[in-house]
């Protein structure tokens, strides 16, 4: 079923009034206003708009190679480029890291209650991770946070396949974007984007690239040097990718140049993986009516799991409108979440269960380790976890509308990235 986005772009790039598509064709670009896209999209031009990942771009502009990025406030500039960068963030939960600890008359702020990018950011700077991340003699101080809009500032992209042999040209004033965290020391102005989930593919130009120009334009003595840090509560991860810019002509280019990886321990009792592994089975502990899981990535089960949590009963669009999925697996991570038994949906509402409001009061290690109890009471997950791979397949066979052999793998591989997953956490 098509998204409301790709309704609403279908008609838009239809319209005789806008001919996006022929302007495109002959100017290179088309620039259109937030006014025109709600009235013909019926829609709000930041949901239309919204395409932090490739996964997000809506299927009629991706079928004609199509990007949107915004260049003034109101105004959104239509053309053939690809305004992404690659992120490649292979075996994130496998990377050795420093350990880091809250200092000790720090009560209120853990690594077992971090809930939110700004807390992540906060304890990062309390810990000491920012300072050695930064490769700052003192510690470095937040300098500014929250929103702003950008002064005036130029680049090029080149347009996808060549089309038309050249670049696109972009000029920016005015745009609001958001400053998670821009930290000065004596080396710099360090500008953080953060993120509270870790299997991200890609990430929009806009977020990275409209800061560190905005900031380097008005910067006077100081360098400005861009990071994304990616925080998984879970298992309170840390992790800052630092990078470098340059140009290749006029074309904007982000070079990933360092990265320091931490964990921030917490003082709760250890909890250990052989603990998941002597659970018994109890399938009354799951709701069965929800399809088997398929949803590879449990980082992002927690995320839009927390977000529920936090934010309250969201629909389909507003709760997976930050993560890095397609439209299609949208059902994949609502039904795991489901199957679990800490959400419920009704119509195109997800809300969180009793069970979810229960456990979500929980330390984050403490909740984790309860959903570990909820997933490996499962036969298909617990046979695995204990070395049973042939009979998890088995068991997995069993179950409705798993048949082929080709959807009980792809089924064992959610099983197995879960299992990686706990283990990771509670080796």
């Amino acid at each position: 079923m098509a998204s409301k986005n790709d309704a609403a772009w279908v008609h838009i790039l239809e319209d005789d009034g806008l001919n996006i598509i022929d302007s495109v064709r002959k100017s290179g670009y088309c620039d259109v206003s937030a006014d025109q896209l709600k009235e013909i999209g019926a829609r709000e031009p930041r949901l239309l708009c919204k395409h932090d990942f490739r996964r997000q771009i809506p299927k009629p502009l991706h079928d004609v190679n199509l990007s949107v990025l915004a260049i003034r406030n109101g105004t959104y500039r239509i053309a053939h480029t690809d305004p992404y960068f690659d992120m490649k963030l292979d075996n994130f939960h496998r990377l050795p890291r420093k350990p880091c600890q809250m200092p000790e008359d720090i009560e209120f702020l853990q690594a077992t209650s971090i809930s939110s990018e700004s807390k992540a950011m906060d304890a990062a700077k309390i810990s000491g991770m920012l300072q050695d991340a930064f490769g700052e003699s003192d510690d470095p101080e937040l300098v500014i946070r929250g929103r702003e809009r950008t002064s005036q500032f130029e680049f090029v992209l080149p347009e996808v396949k060549r089309t038309r042999g050249s670049a696109i040209p972009y000029e920016i004033d005015g745009v609001t974007i958001e400053i998670d965290g821009g930290y000065e020391g004596k080396e710099g102005l360090h500008l953080v984007e953060a993120k509270t989930f870790s299997d991200q593919t890609c990430m929009n130009l806009r977020q990275i690239l409209y800061p560190f120009l905005h900031f380097r334009n008005i910067a006077k003595t100081k360098k400005v040097i861009p990071y994304v840090m990616f925080f998984d509560g879970s298992q309170s991860c840390f992790s800052f990718y630092r990078y470098a810019f340059r140009l290749i002509g006029d074309v904007p280019l982000f070079q990933r140049v360092a990265e320091k990886h931490y964990r921030l321990l917490d003082r709760e009792p250890e909890r250990r993986f052989g603990q998941l592994q002597s659970l018994e089975i109890n399938h009354n502990l799951l709701n069965l009516e929800a399809p088997f899981p398929q949803a590879d990535s449990f980082s992002k089960v927690i995320a839009i799991y927390a977000t529920l949590l936090h934010k309250g009963p969201r629909n389909t669009d507003e709760l997976f409108s930050d993560y890095d999925i397609t439209h299609r697996q949208h059902d994949y991570y609502g039904n795991a979440l489901r199957w679990l038994d800490l959400a419920e949906k009704y119509k195109n509402v997800y809300q969180v269960t009793k069970l979810g409001r229960g456990i979500g009061q929980l330390s984050k290690s403490h909740l984790l380790f309860e959903m570990g109890k909820l997933v490996f009471s499962n036969d298909v997950f617990n046979a695995w976890i204990n070395g049973k791979e042939r009979l998890a397949a088995t068991l997995l066979s069993r179950y409705p509308n798993i048949n082929k052999k080709s959807t009980v793998q792809r089924r064992l591989k959610t099983v197995r990235a879960w299992t990686e997953y706990f283990r990771s956490a509670f080796s």
